[in-house]
């Protein structure tokens, strides 16, 4: 697949339906962006324009959602008719219908939008100013932290679980939008309820569990390489169920 090359993307992609399904645009999205341009041969398979080979598994690790979340988002797409896909027991080939209607553009359009590209030291000049804003204003500025609907929700399930109030911070929330792009909201609340039910997923060396938060639970890092505390919950809760 094209890993090289731009494609065309209009602004009418906002009254687009989907356009807030965040699944289902960011799957609709990747595969504009991975169809190959022409036609072509990929390991035998004769693919046209506007067509790629995909799976379901490849699709998950790739954009960081689970089997089932992209499984939705394909078979929503195929609802509308924006895709039309067949598989096979080893692949699939998924086809964009309107390739050519996404991809068609005045070639005088494109050549204005050349001609008012800054040039490279243009646009290094500009990166180097915010660079020293950034740099000079830094020690005067306090920690601003966004939180989202779905994080708010979160924190709220965790203090009114545990009765305890949480600590929001920059790390937190940017950990905790990273791991709703794999599990769903609902996910990640029954991981904090099993947690409160049954314990944490490992005891110190004394045998007692560690005093944990919200930032410990979303890390996506420990010592020990990558960790996903979330998953662990989860895998705990199907155990007491069995």
């Amino acid at each position: 697949m094209p890993d090289n090359g731009f494609i065309f993307l209009h602004r009418r992609i906002k009254d687009w339906g989907w356009y807030t399904d965040d699944d289902v645009k960011s799957v609709f999205l990747h595969l504009l962006l991975s169809a190959s341009h022409c036609d072509t041969n990929w390991q035998g398979v004769e693919l046209k324009a506007g067509q790629l080979v995909t799976g379901r598994k490849s699709l998950s690790i790739l954009l960081r959602k689970s089997e089932r979340r992209i499984r939705t988002a394909l078979t929503k797409l195929k609802t509308t008719n924006e895709v039309t896909i067949r598989s096979t027991n080893k692949y699939s080939v998924v086809t964009i219908n309107n390739w050519k209607g996404y991809q068609s553009v005045d070639q005088q359009t494109v050549q204005r939008a050349t001609n008012k590209r800054p040039t490279r030291d243009q646009q290094e000049t500009t990166i180097n100013k915010i660079d020293n804003i950034n740099k000079k204003d830094k020690g005067d500025r306090k920690e601003i932290v966004k939180e989202s609907p779905e994080l708010i929700e979160i924190r709220h399930h965790y203090e009114s679980t545990f009765k305890r109030k949480s600590r929001s911070s920059v790390a937190w929330a940017d950990n905790a939008a990273y791991w709703l792009t794999i599990y769903t909201l609902d996910e990640v609340k029954q991981a904090i309820t099993i947690w409160a039910n049954y314990g944490w997923v490992w005891k110190g060396r004394d045998g007692e569990e560690p005093t944990m938060s919200l930032e410990i639970l979303f890390r996506t890092r420990n010592k020990a390489g990558k960790c996903n505390y979330i998953e662990a919950l989860l895998e705990r809760g199907k155990e007491t169920v069995l």
